[in-house]
């Protein structure tokens, strides 16, 4: 409901941080609060990834090994599959099929990739497909809007990769395998003249077909004469990579994942546009010699920030770095990842500091998130539009990790203004760690802060020690900003915390550590009071204005 040009939406989460139980790989003490796990959605038959749709924060889709891509939309999976494969990729479900899914940033452009094995005997060889969107149904894609943009003749039906994501730059990057069978007996990995044992990185920007970057590292045969798709050499297996989200205040980085030969997994750190890199396979396997007759393409030899032996675990199942609001600011910027074999989860600090990266303060959160024979094999981990992430396991399931103490919201009222239609009861709506109000607020205002919404919500726990608000905003008028006002039980007012400017795109602003938390919790049942507050830059009426707040998040874990 449109009364003026001025519209303002925002997200809004508090998240209440209390000390709290947390299984460190290494006995040093460190600890992280408490989290868990619930089942988002399930039925599903080999999944191996969850790819956010970027036309539609309310859908995701779920790729199956076996083909089909299904659609998940509000948590509910739907009886239309977005495409069928089934028919043409390899179905032997080792370690071939449909392996990866794609699209581009930019929400307005139907165009998406896929990443698959055919059925070719007895390797299965690698096909890069572009496909359109159906016209008028964003839900369904079209089959017939294929386009091949790459195919690798596969020596061996192991170790295909085919994760895809698209960086910062806006280019398609492209994770392969070394070609299989055990220890790179081609030695791809370290070869120029093929794409297997690579990261790659493309353009598809253009009508038909794909560009080569010009910055791409091997475009001017420096350090080496390679082909000019590749941007890094040495990788054996990576078994999903993502980059560190940027539009939630990541650092656009490559975090990948490699599954080692017979003794270490590992994790590789890679700064946004660093290309040209050699991870080192199959001369190293981690940090250790495995071919060590087997001479590097180049040098030098870029390590691995984390490693693991296979006493801890076989198969590392590469995830994201978390920059959700929900888990609070003690999880914001660590890494998660898993390993398929032995079922276990972990996240890490990214320490950038003097000497090498590294990942630090390793906590493993396993059985927080249910125990090994809850959250199965995972194949893949999945990140919403908010940032938050999910488990994708081989048992059919997506599971969110969630805190494991949330709060709950109690209520929402609206002040400052005259509300033109709709009743609060039937705006407020209840869904677990998060309540939507679903329809706009229109007021009439002539005061500089045009329209105040309080929301409350009760904490079960005690004796926070830490206080985070998260705020998603988003303003189709330049010239204001929001105000954020926690309730002081002590002084038994309001008190700012913080401003933010209103931007025409959806912006995260994240209040971490806010000083004096323990007066904004009230002692007697835990109740926190959040005033979001439009307030205009320059003092002016607005006769009409409309305010929408679409979701209103809070959680708090222990």
């Amino acid at each position: 409901m449109r009364k003026s040009s001025l519209l303002f939406s925002a997200v809004a989460g508090l998240v209440v941080m209390y000390g709290g139980r947390a299984r460190a790989e290494q006995d040093d003490g460190f600890t992280l609060p408490a989290i868990d796990s619930q089942i988002y959605v399930s039925g599903f038959s080999l999944p191996l990834a969850m790819i956010q749709d970027p036309q539609n924060p309310r859908v995701q889709f779920v790729v199956q090994q076996r083909g089909l891509i299904r659609v998940v939309l509000d948590g509910v999976v739907q009886g239309t599959n977005f495409l069928n494969l089934a028919g043409i990729v390899n179905l032997d479900d080792n370690e071939g099929g449909l392996l990866g899914l794609a699209f581009p940033p930019n929400p307005n452009d139907d165009r998406f990739y896929v990443y698959y094995t055919d059925q070719h005997q007895p390797e299965g060889d690698t096909h890069l497909v572009r496909y359109e969107r159906m016209q008028g149904n964003p839900l369904v894609g079209d089959p017939n809007s294929a386009e091949e943009l790459l195919f690798v003749d596969q020596p061996f039906s192991n170790h295909n990769g085919g994760n895809m994501a698209f960086g910062m730059d806006g280019y398609l990057y492209i994770g392969m395998g070394d070609g299989g069978s055990a220890g790179d007996p081609g030695n791809r990995a370290q070869t120029a003249t093929t794409l297997l044992g690579k990261m790659l990185r493309i353009d598809v920007s253009p009508a038909k077909g794909f560009a080569i970057p010009a910055d791409n590292p091997f475009v001017d045969d420096d350090p080496i004469d390679a082909l000019e798709e590749i941007w890094a050499f040495g990788t054996r297996n990576p078994w999903r990579w993502s980059f560190d989200n940027w539009n939630l205040g990541g650092t656009g980085a490559m975090l990948m994942a490699d599954v080692g030969q017979n003794a270490i997994e590992e994790v590789n750190h890679e700064p946004a546009g660093t290309g040209g890199r050699n991870y080192g396979w199959r001369r190293f396997e981690g940090n250790n010699l495995f071919s060590p007759g087997t001479p590097l393409a180049y040098e030098p030899h870029t390590p691995p920030i984390h490693t693991y032996t296979h006493a801890v675990g076989s198969s590392i199942t590469g995830g994201y770095v978390y920059r959700g609001c929900a888990l609070g600011s003690a999880f914001y910027g660590r890494y998660f990842f898993a390993d398929f074999i032995s079922r276990r989860v972990w996240s890490g600090e990214i320490s950038l500091g003097e000497g090498a990266p590294a990942l630090i303060n390793v906590v493993e959160h396993t059985d927080d998130l249910g125990g090994s024979n809850t959250i199965g094999n995972i194949s893949s981990f999945g990140e919403d539009a908010e940032g938050e992430l999910y488990l994708v396991s081989f048992n059919g399931q997506v599971r969110k990790i969630v805190p494991q103490f949330p709060t709950v919201l109690t209520s929402a009222a609206v002040q400052w203004g005259t509300l033109l239609g709709g009743g609060l009861a039937q705006l407020v709506k209840s869904d677990n760690l998060r309540m939507r109000v679903r329809s706009s607020f229109g007021f009439q205002a002539t005061e500089p802060n045009l329209t105040r919404v309080v929301v409350e919500a009760d904490s079960s726990a005690a004796a926070p020690i830490l206080l985070d608000v998260c705020l998603e905003t988003s303003n189709d008028t330049v010239g204001a900003a929001g105000k954020l006002r926690l309730f002081n039980f002590d002084s038994n007012s309001f008190v700012d915390v913080g401003t933010y400017a209103l931007n025409t795109v959806d912006t995260m602003y994240r209040f971490q550590n806010v000083a004096n938390h323990a007066a904004f919790i009230r002692d007697s049942d835990g109740l926190i009071r959040m005033d979001l507050r439009q307030a205009s830059l320059a003092t002016f009426t607005v006769q009409g204005f409309t305010s929408r707040y679409d979701w209103v998040s809070v959680a708090a874990p222990q």
